[in-house]
């Protein structure tokens, strides 16, 4: 099984031509619309006279400036750099130049796309996606960068979770100055999130939070706490009545399902204790509860 570093290397070996305008984006570009049917379950291979319209768009809008876009050529030329696979043709392979490979293409019309080990991993493996994906796209500038993982034949490639350090709140509570006038806002939960943070840290834990792009509308999203060392994410809120639960329920919910860890346990942070009926709806779902109590939080550890 091929692994990330792997692929890393490879892709670093690709003989991306420079120019005053910038650097040949052809193969990044075919790499990352294959890593993109990859990740929404499409077939390995696609066959060229299906692939050459999308590829050529592509290319033509977020290719090396005044170049002329040939899907041709990244397309067969990508055959030998250990990531890609041509197949359903006869006799050799030219080479990815000139009106041979022109004409070779359009008469053989071959299957191409990630090789079968490639193509598994960043079907597979959300993190090691986001590593090439991130990888391919510093030939970018950051504004190409959103527009290209917009398109709809890109949005699987995209990066779905990103693990960044937790957001830490000095205190609980923060101005705002909204159009009506001056207002000051209760922070509760960063606060609260902020002190358990704390309490994990103390005790060895390392911790964090995702922020999450969704694939198929570009939305991002950004969960409260996650605990690495226990693998448990948590939603902070503070209120601990019905409905501020019955959100980070849904919150914790939907976060599972784009951090690419399906077995992580779910837990709900409160400032207090909810009554009992809604302890019974959070159990009932299977999430856990913890509480602030004192300088210590009732519930911890989860899961004990």
């Amino acid at each position: 099984m091929v692994t990330v570093d792997e692929v890393l290397r490879l892709i670093g070996r690709l003989r991306v031509h420079h120019s005053e305008n910038g650097p040949a984006r052809h193969q990044p570009i075919t790499l990352l619309w294959a890593i993109g049917r990859a990740a929404s379950g499409e077939p390995r291979l696609t066959r060229w006279r299906s692939a050459h319209g999308e590829l050529g768009d592509l290319l033509e809008r977020y290719g090396r400036p005044g170049a002329t876009p040939t899907p041709e050529f990244p397309f067969i030329a990508l055959h030998r750099s250990g990531l890609w696979s041509l197949e359903g043709f006869t006799g050799e392979v030219p080479a990815a130049r000139g009106s041979a490979a022109t004409r070779w293409i359009t008469a053989q019309n071959p299957r191409g796309g990630l090789t079968p080990e490639v193509h598994a991993l960043m079907a597979g493996d959300p993190e090691a996606r986001e590593a090439v994906v991130r990888h391919l796209l510093e030939l970018f500038g950051p504004e190409q960068r959103t527009a290209l993982l917009a398109e709809p034949g890109l949005r699987g490639a995209a990066p779905t979770a990103e693990f960044i350090p937790a957001e830490r709140h000095a205190t609980a509570r923060s101005t705002v100055t909204p159009a009506a006038g001056e207002r000051e806002a209760v922070r509760q939960e960063g606060g609260l999130s902020a002190a358990y943070e704390e309490f994990l840290v103390a005790r060895g834990h390392v911790t964090g939070r995702y922020r999450i792009t969704v694939p198929s509308t570009g939305d991002s999203l950004q969960t409260d706490l996650f605990d690495r060392t226990a693998d448990v994410l948590y939603e902070a809120k503070g209120d601990p009545g019905r409905e501020a639960v019955r959100m980070a329920i849904g919150q914790l919910l939907d976060y599972r399902r784009h951090i690419g860890r399906p077995d992580a346990r779910l837990a709900i942070l409160l400032p207090g204790m909810p009554d009992q009926d809604v302890r019974e709806l959070i159990g009932s779902v299977g999430i856990a509860l913890v509480v602030k109590d004192g300088d210590g939080f009732h519930g911890y550890p989860v899961g004990e």
